[in-house]
């Protein structure tokens, strides 16, 4: 019997001290899953529980740095945000008003004189032409207009073409199939800004003499049709700490994660860099 109650008492104590630790990792779920990703378990002195801990502690810590990483994004896009619009208004105020001024003056002009109403036409054709190209270029950069009347591959050679042009000694080259076309319009937009922030960190940052762009529509055995997208150049690539802690991969990476892709970077000092996307189609 006093054999048998020592049995009961020490299974009684390992069984409470179970229950105990059960009761603390509910509860340290619990805060977690209210977004308290701080909260840490302490160690067990079970293996399976002490296992279980670590897992989670983990899990905390990979959680508060996502939650550290989007908060510095946000303030980051909302900065953007402010400098864009800023520079949309500036650029109103100055292009726009001096080219309206002066379209009001030469017809006031035109009105009194006798003469000179072809030099002052010209003039005139020449400001509204001017316009048009700005009005072209904002709305470029505020929504491209193109890629829901032509399609993602003539966006993206209108897109190579315009940086080509503005950066002669720089070779961009682009291989894509005509069935990019039919990608749905949210996949085609996100892509298109994936690529427009690759090739500027590419201009600003890699120092390459050639950038090539290349999709690929496959069909996987499990997956299903996929789109692959690979952006490379040969600059001088970068440390991959120094890449992670940049905003414009952290706009990349919310994008693809958006579209339910994947996203892998190869660089290294000296070597170029190479940006793989993995986008799955249904």
């Amino acid at each position: 019997m006093v054999l048998l109650g020592c049995v009961f008492l020490a299974v009684q104590a390992v069984f409470n001290k179970a229950l105990t630790a059960t009761a603390e990792i509910v509860a340290t779920v619990k805060i977690i899953e209210s977004g308290h990703y701080q909260k840490k378990l302490p160690d067990f002195a079970i293996q399976e529980y002490q296992t279980i801990a670590q897992a989670i502690n983990h899990l905390t810590e990979v959680l508060s740095q996502a939650q550290q990483q989007n908060r510095a994004l946000t303030q980051h896009t909302l900065v953007v945000q402010k400098h864009e619009r800023q520079r949309l208004a500036q650029e109103l105020h100055d292009e726009l008003g001096q080219s309206l001024t002066a379209i009001k003056a030469m017809a006031a002009w035109i009105k009194k004189a006798n003469g000179g109403t072809a030099e002052a036409a010209d003039a005139i054709i020449a400001s509204c032409d001017h316009l048009f190209a700005l009005a072209r270029s904002m709305m470029q950069q505020l929504h491209p207009l193109i890629l829901a009347e032509l399609g993602l591959k003539t966006s993206l050679e209108d897109l190579l073409g315009r940086w080509s042009s503005r950066n002669p000694a720089l070779l961009f080259e682009l291989i894509c199939p005509d069935e990019v076309d039919k990608l749905e319009q949210n996949i085609a937009i996100q892509l298109f800004r994936v690529i427009q922030e690759c090739l500027t960190n590419a201009m600003r940052h890699a120092q390459a003499t050639k950038v090539t762009v290349f999709l690929v529509l496959s069909q996987g055995v499990e997956s299903g049709q996929q789109l692959s997208l690979e952006i490379c150049d040969n600059g001088c690539g970068a440390a991959m700490e120094k890449v992670h802690a940049g905003f414009g991969l952290l706009s990349i990476r919310e994008r693809i994660n958006s579209l339910g892709g994947q996203l892998l970077i190869q660089t290294a000092p000296l070597q170029g860099m190479r940006i793989l996307v993995e986008v799955p189609l249904r």
